[in-house]
C-alpha cells in the first residue's frame, strides 16, 4: 500500500478507506463472567457464551462493538442463530465459518466489510440478506454452504473479489435491486442466477463527521483522523473550507491501511464538481 503524501488534488476529492483497527494494546475484558472479551477499540476478539440464538449486543460495557475478529463464531455447531447489531461494520477474516446448525443470520445496516471466509461452510443457512451498507466482500464469503437458497442485496454492488458465490446449490438465486440488475450480473459468478427483486437501490449516503478530522483550514489539509469508525468517507468540506490535501500520516498511527484476501482495500475514489 502506497502512503499518501502532500498531493494536491485538482478537484474535490472523496477518500474512502476501508480500515482495520489494530489490536495493539491488550484486550480488555469487561466483566467478571463477561460472555465476550473485547478491546478498548470495540473490537470482540472472543465468545464463550452458551449456544443457541445469539444476539450479538451494540455495546459491552460502554464499549461499542465495532469488529468481530478471526474464529470468534467459526467451528461453533452449537449456535443456531446469529443476530448482529449496530454500530458493528466490520466481520474480520474466518469472524463465522463451519458453522454446521447455523440456520438464521441478521447482518446490520452498518456492516461496511465481510471479510474473507465469512458465510462460509454454513450448511443450515438457507437464506441472508446483504445490506446496503455493504461495500466490500473478500473472497470465500457465501462459500460451500449446502442449503443456502437465497441471497437479496439490498444496496449498489459491493466490491467483491474471487471466490464468492460458489459451491452453492444448483437452484441458488441471488436476488438484486431491479435498477442495477445488469450491475449484478456483471459482478456475480455466470454459473449464479441473479434476478430482480420487485425493488430499487436503497441509496446510501455517508459522510465521516467532521469532529473525527484535525483540519488545518488555511491550507485545506486533513491533517489527522481521530475517528473509531473502520470506514472512513472524507467530507469535501470541513469548518466550511473544501478538503484539498491529504496530510502525510494522516491516516498513520492508531489507524493503519491494511490488507484483506491479500488485496489492499484502501483506494481513493475522486469525483468532478
Amino acid at each position: 500500500m502506497k502512503r499518501i503524501h502532500h498531493a494536491r488534488l485538482p478537484f474535490v476529492t472523496t477518500l474512502i478507506l476501508i480500515l482495520l483497527l489494530l489490536c495493539l494494546v491488550p484486550s480488555l475484558t469487561l466483566g467478571e463472567g463477561s460472555e465476550y472479551t473485547i478491546t478498548w477499540e470495540g473490537i470482540i476478539k472472543a465468545y464463550s457464551g452458551a449456544g443457541g440464538e445469539i444476539t450479538v449486543p451494540q455495546a459491552v460495557g460502554e464499549v461499542p462493538v465495532r469488529s468481530v475478529t478471526h474464529g470468534v463464531f467459526s467451528d461453533r455447531e452449537d449456535i443456531t442463530a446469529l443476530h448482529l447489531s449496530a454500530p458493528l461494520s466490520v466481520l474480520e477474516t474466518g469472524a463465522m465459518q463451519n458453522m454446521s446448525n447455523l440456520s438464521e443470520l441478521i447482518l446490520p445496516d452498518t456492516l461496511r466489510i465481510l471479510g474473507r471466509n465469512n458465510v462460509s461452510f454454513l450448511s443450515s443457512l438457507t437464506s441472508a440478506i446483504v445490506p446496503e451498507s455493504v461495500v466490500y466482500i473478500a473472497s470465500f464469503c457465501f462459500y460451500h454452504c449446502d442449503s443456502l437458497q437465497s441471497v437479496t442485496f439490498l444496496g449498489a454492488p459491493p466490491v467483491m473479489e474471487d471466490n464468492c458465490f460458489t459451491f452453492l446449490p444448483d437452484d441458488f438465486v441471488c436476488y438484486v435491486p431491479d435498477d442495477l440488475l445488469e450491475a449484478y450480473r456483471d459482478l456475480l459468478p455466470k454459473e449464479v442466477s441473479v434476478q430482480g427483486s420487485g425493488r430499487s437501490a436503497v441509496a446510501v449516503s455517508y459522510t465521516t463527521p467532521e469532529e473525527a478530522f484535525t483540519f488545518d483550514a488555511q491550507t485545506g489539509t486533513v491533517v489527522r483522523y481521530k475517528g473509531m469508525d473502520p470506514y472512513v468517507v472524507v467530507p469535501e468540506t470541513i469548518e466550511g473550507v473544501r478538503v484539498r490535501e491529504i496530510g502525510d500520516g494522516a491516516f498513520s498511527g492508531v489507524h493503519q491501511l491494511r490488507r484483506y484476501g491479500g488485496r489492499h482495500v484502501g483506494h481513493v475514489r475522486r469525483k468532478n464538481v
